[in-house]
């Protein structure tokens, strides 16, 4: 309402809290204790609990629970995600490493070569990293995610040895001495097609070892000669088959140094692998991003690689990225790039002021499983879990440890959020 003067005609309650603000804002020294004593009391009721009581900070309802409102839809589908248990025991879990520029928030970019060679120092101790659980030692390899394959133990001590005794021979003869003579032959090898061998592309063969023992002893006596062959199937490459990568979304993975993070197992048959598998890709065949510029880097990961699902209209940002090792794992640019920009033609990239990178463990009943094939000693649920949940945060000291001496980029982790709830 406007008054004679044609002022705004101030309220009662504004007429309060102006004579309130004039009272306490002329002498601030008198009344700033009383109102850290207020501050204090207010916050002693909620820290209480947790510093007096021992009590955890969050409550004791599911993390997930916090985020829904009671009676919605959203409460229904994580009421069944809860009730089936599904991402305990079966499901991956990721946990996610964040990068930032250290420069502009605004023109920051982190897709240089100086960024990429500082987040690789830290990224490449992903696949090193190891736990103790009690007497049983895991490492990333037992527990990480690696696809749909499970690990083939070696099958050397499954192949039998045969040995056949042949007809012995009996003949007299005349002599005086006493003799006893073994001669064996060398053996001899034929290829055979052992079960699965093309599937594991190992090559068997057969080995058959004959020996023969003549002993002639006394005048008018008779001589004995007995025979025995050996028959055995051996593999020529006896080992179990290879660890398959690790899942890790990142540009990374458009580059041969992603092949450091392998499995020794699998940069052994890396460079053979399309031969065995057309849908394979192998990362020997992938540049480097090692002596080259940033506008190099830019273009290799503005190349479309999805060509499969290749859609004329889509976003650039769903049509470029990198393949895991095969075709059928794509990581498009909007998955491990924050705030892209694209050049003028719409397809190139300009840069992009983060990036997010995705290191999944694989879900422990799941692991459990695996490991029971190649090491059943491993082979416990409950400790894989715990595992798992220490590997998270190893992780999470290292990533910190790290960002305090990176010099272009900062780093933050995310651990998933089954284990944020346990705090």
């Amino acid at each position: 309402m406007l008054g004679v003067s044609g002022n705004v005609e101030e309220t009662l309650l504004q007429r309060f809290l102006r004579a309130y603000g004039k009272l306490f804002g002329s002498r601030p020294e008198l009344f700033a204790p009383f109102f850290v004593l207020a501050c204090l009391g207010i916050s002693i009721g909620g820290w209480w609990k947790p510093l007096v009581e021992q009590e955890k900070v969050i409550g004791g309802s599911k993390f997930a629970s916090q985020w829904y409102v009671t009676g919605s839809r959203t409460q229904k589908h994580v009421d069944t995600w809860e009730s089936e248990d599904g991402h305990h025991a079966w499901s991956p879990k990721a946990v996610t490493t964040i990068f930032t520029s250290r420069g502009d928030p605004e023109t920051g970019d982190i897709l240089t070569s100086a960024a990429f060679d500082e987040i690789f120092h830290l990224y490449r101790q992903w696949t090193s990293l190891s736990v103790s659980v009690g007497e049983k030692s895991y490492t990333t390899w037992d527990l990480c995610a690696r696809g749909n394959l499970v690990d083939v133990p070696s099958m050397c001590t499954g192949l039998e040895t045969t040995t056949t005794t042949l007809p012995t021979t009996t003949t007299t003869s005349v002599t005086r001495t006493t003799t006893s003579i073994t001669t064996t032959k060398p053996p001899t090898k034929t290829t055979t097609a052992a079960p699965d061998a093309n599937t594991y592309g190992w090559e068997y063969y057969t080995p058959t070892t004959t020996t023969r023992t003549t002993t002639e002893s006394d005048e008018n006596m008779t001589t004995t000669t007995a025979a025995s062959r050996t028959t055995s199937t051996a593999a020529r490459a006896c080992v179990p088959s290879p660890y398959m990568p690790c899942l890790m979304v990142s540009p990374f993975q458009c580059f041969s140094e992603q092949h450091e993070l392998n499995h020794i197992s699998y940069q052994h048959l890396d460079s053979v692998i399309s031969e065995l598998d057309p849908l394979m890709l192998p990362y020997t065949a992938r540049p480097s991003f090692r002596g080259t510029n940033d506008t190099w880097i830019k273009q290799h990961l503005s190349m479309p690689r999805n060509d499969a699902r290749y859609d004329e209209e889509a976003p650039p940002g769903r049509s470029r990225g990198c393949h895991w090792f095969t075709s059928q794992g794509f990581f498009p640019v909007d998955l491990w790039a924050g705030r892209a920009s694209w050049g003028e033609d719409g397809t190139s990239l300009a840069g992009a002021r983060g990036l997010r990178l995705l290191f999944y463990l694989d879900g422990s009943r799941r692991a459990m499983e695996r490991l029971g094939l190649t090491m059943p000693e491993l082979a416990d649920e409950d400790a894989i879990a715990v595992a798992m949940r220490e590997l998270s945060r190893k992780w999470q000291a290292l990533v910190a440890e790290h960002n305090s001496n990176f010099s272009h980029v900062e780093a933050a982790n995310v651990e998933p959020w089954e284990y944020v709830e346990e705090l």
